[in-house]
């Protein structure tokens, strides 16, 4: 006679389920690090646009802080995006979001496109940093969370920093459209990393399986 399992017994594999993932959780870091570069990439690069546009100071500033705005109106139409179709969809299509929209301003030729470029990347932004916390929730394990996220918040000023620093520089040598278009491709790379590292429905709800009644 074969003896019950006990009933603190966990199922085979549940609990490396139960890990935290942290592979999975720098992805997403990364990702909102990139995000929060594409966010400051014009203000190190800002008499350049300025200069090449034929902006004034208070349309360069409008350029620069376009993507707050967008998140000012947004977020709660994001939300429930992100909600509906779960964090790792949502987290994908806003880096793709920002890396078209970064692409196409590296053809602006005025301050009106350029500003309604930056409208669609603040989208793009929206989803990233409305996505991302969720998705470190899901990956990590309770006791971890609060360390997660504590590394998370520290996302906005790494990316501004690597963004200002990298951006002199990198605007020294390429221009103001070649910056752009590096923090695009950046952002792209990053968006088929998330694409293929993060688990598949991390961010969703699960599917529901078949009923028993319909199984053959």
């Amino acid at each position: 006679m074969n003896p019950l399992p006990a009933s603190g017994t966990s199922e085979p594999g549940e609990e490396l389920r139960s890990r935290t993932r942290w592979a999975a959780i720098a992805v997403v870091y990364l990702c909102g690090v990139v995000a929060a570069m594409g966010f400051g990439k014009f203000a190190s690069v800002g008499p350049m646009v300025a200069a090449g546009l034929g902006l004034s100071l208070p349309e360069l500033g409008w350029v620069i802080s376009a993507v707050v705005g967008v998140g000012a109106v947004a977020g709660l139409p994001a939300g429930y995006l992100v909600r509906r179709f779960g964090a790792e969809r949502s987290l994908v299509a806003g880096l793709v979001l920002i890396a078209a929209a970064g692409a196409a301003s590296v053809a602006a030729g005025g301050f009106a496109w350029l500003l309604a470029l930056r409208g669609v990347e603040g989208v793009g932004y929206l989803l990233v940093t409305i996505a991302c916390p969720a998705l470190v929730l899901r990956l990590a394990r309770e006791r971890d969370r609060g360390t997660a996220l504590s590394i998370w918040a520290t996302f906005v000023p790494v990316g501004l920093g690597l963004s200002t620093l990298a951006g002199g520089a990198a605007g020294s040598a390429l221009g103001w459209r070649g910056w752009t278009g590096l923090i695009a491709g950046l952002t792209f790379v990053m968006a088929l990393a998330a694409r293929a590292r993060l688990p598949r429905g991390s961010g969703g709800g699960r599917r529901p399986g078949p009923s028993p009644g319909r199984e053959r």
